[in-house]
């Protein structure tokens, strides 16, 4: 795979193939690169492989590392900010299209997606406290330590350079107010961390706007700790329709 330039032999094979077929041809050929993969050496699992966005060489050994620890390869042709914050943390990305032969290769050899780095990554930014969060804070803290869920603050964010998908959680816990957030992993128990965890509210969310406005007021501020801790605490993520019956009950109260 790394010496014999197979990868962009089958990458242009692929591309000259009918566009019904290639799912099927990279599915074939993803075969037989797991299995030439398996007879690799760890000196040639460390040569150059791909580059990154930035042209930097990025190893098989590292695109294991980040399917393994991420579960997906992040794609852009943009050097943003939040490129270079993905890159400091070892974290490869791609130059390459989502459907393009060379996406498709690697994730038939890795076995993970290949995925928009703007929707699935994003650098957290703190905005002035809202007054309502001020207000709920503490009751905050003390509903999620009910669920032996320790959090040092709770603090609103933004994320810049990010495109927020449409089913983003309104809540992220992380290690700090200003970190690399995994917008796929939802809920305590997927952030990989234990401790110290941060809980940031995603201030351009709907619920959570709606909740701290709620929360301006003493009569909405039990209603408000109690929705965006339930959010916080889904280990899947807030589902749809839960999201909008928090919503609705906001609205109506």
């Amino acid at each position: 795979i790394v010496n014999d330039q197979l990868f962009e032999q089958l990458c242009l094979q692929m591309s000259q193939t009918d566009p019904l077929e290639r799912d099927k041809t990279a599915e074939v050929a993803g075969s037989y690169l797991r299995h030439r993969y398996s007879e690799l050496s760890s000196s040639q699992l460390k040569q150059p492989f791909i580059k990154d966005v930035f042209g930097n060489s990025v190893s098989l050994k590292q695109l294991e590392k980040c399917a393994k620890e991420e579960t997906r390869f992040f794609a852009t042709h943009r050097q943003t900010t939040l490129a270079e914050r993905a890159a400091r943390e070892e974290i490869p990305v791609l130059p390459v299209e989502l459907a393009s032969p060379t996406a498709e290769l690697l994730s038939s050899l890795f076995e993970v997606p290949v995925v928009s780095l703007e929707k699935n990554l994003a650098v957290s930014q703190l905005v002035e406290r809202p007054p309502g969060l001020r207000a709920i804070e503490a009751d905050m803290r003390t509903l999620l330590k009910r669920g032996r869920i320790y959090v040092s603050s709770v603090v609103a964010v933004e994320y810049p350079d990010s495109i927020a998908p449409p089913d983003s959680a309104p809540c992220t816990f992380a290690l700090g107010a200003d970190r690399l957030v995994r917008r796929f992993r939802k809920g305590f128990w997927g952030t990989k961390y234990i401790l110290p965890q941060h809980l940031l509210l995603d201030i351009h969310h709907p619920l959570v706007r709606k909740a701290l406005s709620r929360a301006e007021q003493p009569a909405g501020r039990r209603l408000a700790t109690y929705a965006l801790c339930k959010s916080a605490l889904l280990n899947d993520g807030i589902a749809t329709s839960t999201e909008n019956r928090l919503l609705k009950t906001i609205l109506e109260s």
